[in-house]
Order: C-alpha cells, then sequence, then structure tokens
C-alpha cells in the first residue's frame, strides 16, 4: 500500500520556491519519486493513494502507472472544485496532464463528501481532512503494508492540510516514510 502526498506547483511569484513550474524542475522530481517507486520494487501487486493534485500527485501518478501500480485518487472535494482548487492554478499543461492520467485510473476519482457526508464542522478545513481520509483509508489494508511517499520542501506548512500534515499523521501509523526533498531537486 503506497500513500503519496507531495507540493504543488509554486505559484507565480512565490516567495520561497518549492517546487517550480518547470519542465526540468518537474522532470527530477518524477525521476526522484521513480527512483523511491524502484527502491519499493513497486509494481502491479500494488496499490497506491493520492489526490490527484497537479505537481507531486501528477507526477507520482504517472511514475506509479508506468509500473503497473494501481492509482486511486480520493479528493477532499467533489471532482469539480478539487480541479478548480488544485489542478487549474497550474495552467493548461496540467490540466491535460489530470485528464490524461484520469483516463488511466483503473477507477474515476472518489470525493470525500459522497463518500463519507459534509462534517460537522464547517470550519473544518477539507485538505487535512481529505489527507486523514486517505491514511485512514491506506490503514484499512493493514498497518503492516502501509509506506508514505512525500515530495517535501521541509519547510513549514502553508496551510494545514498539506504535505507536512500528512507527515505529521501517517508517523502515527508507519516508520515507512519515504521522504524526497523538494530543495535538492532545483
Amino acid at each position: 500500500m503506497l500513500l503519496f502526498s507531495g507540493h504543488r506547483v509554486d505559484a507565480p511569484g512565490r516567495a520561497t520556491p518549492r517546487l517550480p513550474n518547470e519542465p526540468a524542475a518537474l522532470a527530477r522530481a518524477a525521476r526522484a519519486i521513480g527512483e523511491v517507486l524502484d527502491g519499493l520494487d513497486a509494481g502491479a501487486r500494488d496499490l497506491a493513494l493520492t489526490q490527484g493534485a497537479n505537481g507531486g500527485d501528477l507526477l507520482f501518478t504517472a511514475e506509479a502507472l508506468a509500473r503497473g501500480v494501481d492509482v486511486r485518487w480520493l479528493q477532499p472535494l467533489d471532482e469539480a472544485a478539487f480541479i478548480a482548487a488544485s489542478v487549474a492554478p497550474a495552467g493548461d499543461a496540467a490540466l491535460r496532464a489530470y485528464a490524461l492520467l484520469r483516463a488511466r485510473l483503473s477507477q474515476p476519482p472518489r470525493a470525500l463528501p459522497d463518500i463519507l457526508g459534509h462534517p460537522v464542522d464547517a470550519t473544518a478545513d477539507p485538505w487535512r481532512r481529505g489527507n486523514r481520509w486517505l491514511i485512514d483509508t491506506a490503514r484499512a489494508y493493514g498497518l503492516s503494508k502501509l509506506q508514505c511517499i512525500c515530495l517535501w520542501d521541509f519547510e513549514r506548512p502553508d496551510n494545514e492540510g498539506g504535505t507536512a500534515a500528512m507527515i505529521e499523521d501517517a508517523r502515527h501509523f508507519t516508520s515507512r516514510i519515504f521522504l524526497i526533498d523538494c530543495r535538492a531537486l532545483s
């Protein structure tokens, strides 16, 4: 069971670069993700969960699918809202990549509100809730199988539900967390 979380591509003008929206930087990140998957001998017997956001999630999805891994996207919002918030800001290339990869998934993306309903607390952060849903779903396959791969800059999070929060939550359930340092890729 592979669980992935990673930074989205940098918004234009981001003060501290994390994952530049440049072909060379994205290729380096994809190679690093592929190396981790190769080191884990990931293949057709594996299941992977991620959200499908621009940047890390799409790079991971492409690398995992290339190795025959069954990838599922579990999204914290309905798909249209998710695309608007987490794919479209990276531009047309990200939208095309999303559509191409989505077509290769064994199942369509699942939206947290459709599966678990809306939170009782309307102020709950949907991204943090989405991360917890990913982890809980992965845990259902057995803690002994859980491996978490993260593309991260090792910095304080920009928001409550980002990659740092996924790592923090995953550490409660597994020590098999493979961190890819964004800073080493630029």
